[in-house]
């Protein structure tokens, strides 16, 4: 089987073949004695418990104490890995900062590359409408009632924000369950601005309030940072909430506050914020 090379252990899984059809079989059946991995570019050998780095990976296993309803025949013919530099995206490399968290936001749905395509622009900055669609994606894409929509049109509530653009649907469900407001005092929502960070961590409390994981902050922390000075005081708490929840300000003496934030950066805070997928218990739905 084929895996992309991402930089942090893999996962995995046995099966068989009945004609031609793919049938795993269950956890708890087949015990890992080893794999012998051969680095990709190398010939050279060696035992291994994970699947981690890229090249050639033969499993060695048997069958689980106290399994007797699965033969597993005496040969490692077929029971090999081969894990490639095929990554997701061509232009974020296993070693980068990062990466992991973005490979992670891909595969649960979080984020994706530029239309669909491999390019995923990590130091690129991101306008406020996509940021909306992320956390849209990350709430799993509450369906929108039919009441005041046509078609794939979407009635935002927002002078700024065109019915059919393609993250209107986004941003009509992010006001709608108090995600987002807008400027005060005004109908506009600015989807084409580029969002600063601290901007990303107003919407992302507000995301966790709405699927019941907001807790009060003390914002204190923030004066532990070497920047902490320039976080907008009607920013204070949301920052401080991102620090105590070690979405914001990890491994660093600085917050960057006001500086636009990244697509590598969103990533990341997403995934830190939800990382996992959430239950569907605690999904927001579209307010009616």
């Amino acid at each position: 089987s084929f895996i992309p090379y991402t930089g942090s252990e893999a996962s995995y899984y046995f099966y068989y073949l009945v004609d031609g059809e793919e049938v795993r079989i269950p956890d708890g059946v087949i015990k890992l004695d080893h794999f012998e991995y051969t680095e990709e570019g190398s010939n050279e050998v060696n035992g291994t418990m994970t699947v981690k780095g890229k090249g050639n990976y033969a499993a060695y296993f048997t069958a689980a104490d106290g399994v007797i309803n699965y033969l597993l025949k005496d040969s490692i013919y077929d029971n090999w890995l081969n894990v490639t530099s095929g990554e997701v995206y061509s232009d974020v490399d296993a070693t980068d900062w990062g990466s992991e968290e973005i490979y992670k936001a891909w595969d649960l749905g979080y984020m994706g590359g530029y239309n669909g395509s491999s390019v995923f622009g990590k130091d690129d900055s991101i306008k406020r409408g996509d940021i909306a669609q992320v956390l849209y994606d990350m709430a799993g894409g509450p369906e929108a009632p039919n009441e005041g929509q046509t078609g794939d049109e979407y009635v935002t509530g927002f002078d700024d924000v065109k019915s059919d653009m393609y993250y209107a649907k986004a941003i009509a469900w992010a006001k709608a369950c108090g995600i987002v407001s807008g400027d005060e005092g005004t109908s506009a929502f600015r989807p084409k601005e580029y969002m600063s960070r601290q901007e990303l961590a107003k919407m992302l409390a507000e995301y966790a309030r709405v699927t019941g994981t907001h807790e009060a902050a003390d914002t204190s922390v923030i004066d532990s940072y070497q920047d902490g000075d320039e976080v907008s005081e009607w920013a204070e708490h949301y920052v401080a909430w991102a620090i105590e929840n070690g979405i914001m300000g990890v491994d660093t003496d600085e917050l960057w506050p006001t500086q636009n934030i990244t697509r590598r950066a969103v990533a990341i805070m997403a995934v830190r914020c939800q990382p996992e997928k959430l239950s569907v218990s605690m999904i927001p739905s579209w307010p009616r």
